[in-house]
C-alpha cells in the first residue's frame, strides 16, 4: 500500500456559523455528528488583505470500531454546544476563535447531467478554543505533499492570466490517491515550475487557502438580430489554493513510485463510479402515471 501524504491544513479564526447535526446511521444505527462549521479569515494572500470563509467538514461516530467513547465525538458536540459564532451574535468581534489542523480531501458526486464532479473539500476533527488572537494572526493555510499530475498555463476567454495551474494526487491515509488542484500566482513562482517541475515528479508545497466570490458579466448566448447582445452580472464562489512555496523535486528514493501510484489511481477511479452509479440507481424514481400524462 502507498504510504500516506503529508497533508495538513491550518485554520485559526472566528467561528462563523455552525451546521453541525446528531444523527443515527440508517445502516447500523449508530450515533454520530457531522456537518460543517465555517471559519470568518482575515489574512494577506498574494500581498492583498482579504477575507475568507473557510468551510471545515466534520463527521465523528459518538463510540470507536471498539467500542469505546470517540474524543473527535466530544470535541464536535462541545463545539456545536458552547461555540459561539457569528451567526448567533451577529458580531464578528464577540464570537469565539477556534483553531484545526484538518486535511484536504477530493469529494466526487454526479452532476445533473450525469457526470462525474470533482471538488476539494476541507475536514477537520479536533478544533481547541483560543482567545486574545490578533487579526494578524489568523490563518488558513495548507501544506501538502503530491505526485504531480499535469502544470499548465491558466487560460480564461482564450487568453492566459499569467497565473499557473498544478494538478497534483495527495496520498491519504489509506493509500487512495485524491487529486486536488494548485493556483500559483507568483512570477517567479511560475517561472520555477515551468523550468523545474514535470508530471510524475513528488514535491512538498505550501501556501494559503481563498474561499470568497466575485461579481462576473456574463453575455447573453441568443443572437440578437441588431444591437449589443444583453449581459447579466452573476456571483462566482471562488475556491482556491494558492502556492506560496514549494521544494525541488524529490530524489528517486525519497518519491512516489508511479508503477505504484497508477494502479492505486485506477482503482480509485473504478471504485468511485461504481459508489456514483449505485447511488444513481438508488435513487427516487419520478411517478411513471404523471410521466405518462407529459407532465
Amino acid at each position: 500500500m502507498l504510504k500516506q501524504a503529508y497533508n495538513n491544513v491550518h485554520i485559526l479564526g472566528r467561528l462563523n456559523e455552525i451546521n453541525l447535526q446528531e444523527r443515527d446511521s440508517s445502516k447500523d444505527g449508530r450515533h454520530y455528528i457531522s456537518g460543517d462549521v465555517t471559519f470568518l479569515v482575515n489574512q494577506m494572500v498574494s500581498d492583498i488583505e482579504e477575507t475568507e470563509v473557510i468551510p471545515v467538514r466534520v463527521f465523528a461516530f459518538e463510540k470507536t470500531n471498539a467500542g469505546k467513547p470517540n474524543p473527535a465525538y466530544q470535541n464536535a458536540k462541545d463545539l456545536m454546544t458552547k461555540g459561539i459564532s457569528v451567526a448567533a451574535t451577529g458580531d464578528p468581534t464577540k464570537a469565539d476563535s477556534y483553531e484545526c489542523n484538518c486535511r484536504l480531501q477530493e469529494n466526487n458526486f454526479l452532476g445533473r447531467d450525469g457526470t462525474i464532479v470533482s471538488t476539494t473539500v476541507i475536514n477537520g476533527s479536533f478544533f481547541s478554543k483560543r482567545s486574545g488572537v490578533a487579526a494578524e494572526e489568523e490563518d488558513a493555510s495548507f501544506e501538502q505533499e503530491i505526485v504531480i499530475v499535469n502544470v499548465a498555463d491558466e487560460v480564461k476567454n482564450e487568453e492566459t492570466t499569467g497565473r499557473m495551474l498544478v494538478d497534483g494526487l495527495v496520498i491519504q491515509y489509506n493509500g487512495t490517491p485524491d487529486k486536488i488542484r494548485y493556483i500559483v500566482e507568483n512570477p517567479q513562482a511560475v517561472s520555477y515550475i515551468e523550468q523545474n517541475w514535470e508530471p510524475e515528479n513528488t514535491v512538498k508545497l505550501s501556501g494559503k487557502i481563498r474561499y470568497g466570490s466575485e461579481t462576473v458579466e456574463v453575455t447573453s448566448a441568443d443572437v440578437t438580430a441588431f444591437g449589443e447582445a444583453p449581459t447579466k452580472v452573476r456571483t462566482r464562489n471562488i475556491h482556491e489554493f494558492v502556492v506560496t512555496a514549494g521544494s525541488a523535486p524529490y530524489d528517486e528514493d525519497s518519491a512516489y513510485n508511479i508503477d505504484e501510484v497508477a494502479p492505486a489511481l485506477n482503482e480509485k477511479k473504478r471504485v468511485t463510479e461504481e459508489r456514483l452509479k449505485n447511488t444513481q440507481t438508488a435513487a427516487p424514481k419520478a411517478n411513471a402515471n404523471r410521466l405518462s400524462r407529459g407532465f
